[in-house]
């Protein structure tokens, strides 16, 4: 736990000031996607009202952990689910994610490439929580989890590189989408 803290990339979060027990109605609501076959796929409902963000609700699939992979209809219908009866302006999903952008197409839902820079992201996110501006439904659990172990590589540091390990960012990534976009 040390090292992780140590090399945090959110170390401003705080369970205690940025996760909420019941998120207020918004404004407006956006989806974001980060999709995965070997890795999780993560959906992030994230609404907007009076210019604070709100990680409002997540879906999560880790096809490892749940010893079973999912076919691109089978996100679609679950999406479908997972928005119910919300408005949603806009769903953001990760630019490589072509053969279920596709299918989304096919089932109405409208994607449009997400912005993925990641430092400008990160960047974006920190501020955010360090103005007390993103806050997240205790309901969020993954996003939650990432949070907290979400780390710098040492590694990419000694070079002179910000970057961050490519782990424990899925549901990150997708609220990342949302946020930078």
């Amino acid at each position: 736990m040390w090292v992780q803290a140590e090399g945090a990339v959110f170390d401003m979060w705080d369970e205690d000031k940025h996760v909420l027990n019941n998120v207020p109605e918004c404004d407006e609501y956006y989806i974001g996607i980060d999709y995965g076959t070997a890795n999780p796929t993560a959906f992030i409902l994230a609404g907007r009202a009076n210019g604070i963000w709100y990680a409002v609700d997540e879906y999560y699939w880790d096809s490892a952990e749940r010893g079973r992979q999912k076919t691109d209809y089978d996100y679609a219908q679950d999406l479908i689910a997972f928005i119910g009866e919300t408005q949603v302006e806009k769903i953001f999903i990760d630019p490589s994610a072509a053969s279920f952008r596709a299918e989304c197409a096919k089932h109405g839902l409208f994607t449009e490439d997400a912005d993925n820079s990641v430092v400008p992201g990160i960047r974006r996110m920190s501020s955010l929580l360090n103005g007390e501006k993103l806050f997240v439904s205790q309901k969020c659990q993954n996003l939650r989890r990432e949070f907290s172990s979400y780390v710098w590589d040492a590694k990419a540091q000694l070079r002179g590189e910000d970057k961050p390990l490519k782990q424990n960012d899925h549901a990150l990534d997708a609220l990342r989408y949302v946020i930078n976009s």
